[in-house]
């Protein structure tokens, strides 16, 4: 009888094991793309500083640091889930990379909309002597879901 149990759990560990590459390298790839849109949240973020230090603005300002804020609250929350994850497919797991590609999708909308991305100064708008701000490219939207 002892070979038996032997036999089932070496069948059991075999499949196993078999099993763990694919799921591995699911979350490892899900986890590299989740590095790559946070640092494309820290590049807009800098951008944006280097932007509103040369072009001050009291209303856009904080608009962007929120979006930033909620872009770097989902890009956490989807790096926590893909940590903890059983699989990059999970249920949850999606709806953290749809929350976070719709937040860095309105990020970049809004640094787009604003000139921020192109470094070009808002017409009639304040300046101070800080360094111009430089063009800045940003990954789209697309361009980090086809990685997550």
């Amino acid at each position: 009888m002892i070979p038996h149990i032997r036999a089932i759990f070496v069948l059991g560990l075999l499949l196993f094991l078999t099993g763990c590459p694919a799921l591995l390298s699911a979350l490892t790839a899900a986890s590299q793309g989740a590095q790559w849109l946070s640092s494309a949240v820290d590049v807009a973020s800098a951008g944006s500083d280097a932007y509103f230090a040369r072009h001050p603005h009291p209303e856009n300002e904080p608009a962007v640091d929120r979006a930033v804020r909620n872009a770097r609250r989902s890009v956490a929350a989807l790096n926590a889930l893909l940590s903890a994850g059983d699989s990059a497919a999970d249920q949850d797991v999606e709806q953290a990379k749809k929350d976070a590609l719709a937040a860095y999708g309105e990020l970049r909308e809004l640094l787009s909309g604003l000139g921020v991305l192109s470094g070009v100064a808002p017409p009639g708008g304040a300046e101070t002597s800080a360094p111009m701000p430089e063009p800045f490219t940003l990954p789209t939207r697309d361009d980090i879901a086809d990685r997550l």
